[in-house]
């Protein structure tokens, strides 16, 4: 298992395919039973344990993705109560935020357009780029 801290709000949690029958995972898991909240639990406490991954009662949002080998990619994110406040507010008035970069990296296009086209769901006012590293094979 691989915990990457991406902001202090975002990590991703890489799982190969044992890792995820540990983790009760797999392509029939229904998402709102107890036994795979519970797992999904655990990740967290390992998160903030490995990373410092700390998230209090915040509204978390996960998007998993299935890997090459069985296993997922597992992104986790969470409104802090100042983005909180933004999201509510812009629906109003247009206030102005301090501008924050985050990068990602993919191997594969498929997977960074899916999270782009889950991104745009958001309906957030942001600006993104993509890149293609030659040397990496990697966008």
């Amino acid at each position: 298992m691989e915990i990457m801290k991406i902001t202090d709000t975002s990590i991703k949690i890489s799982l190969c395919a044992t890792e995820a029958q540990e983790y009760n995972l797999n392509e029939e898991s229904q998402l709102d039973t107890k036994e795979v909240k519970r797992s999904f639990a655990k990740l967290l406490n390992k998160a903030k344990k490995e990373v410092g991954f700390k998230y209090a009662g915040e509204n978390i949002v996960a998007e998993i993705f299935s890997s090459k080998d069985g296993g997922y990619e597992i992104f986790v994110s969470y409104l802090n109560l100042e983005e909180k406040m933004y999201r509510e507010k812009t629906n109003s008035e247009k206030i102005l935020r301090q501008a924050q970069s985050v990068i990602y990296s993919f191997e594969e296009l498929d997977n960074l357009l899916l999270v782009l086209s889950r991104i745009s769901k958001l309906e957030l006012d942001i600006k993104s780029s993509i890149y293609l590293d030659e040397d990496s094979k990697k966008y």
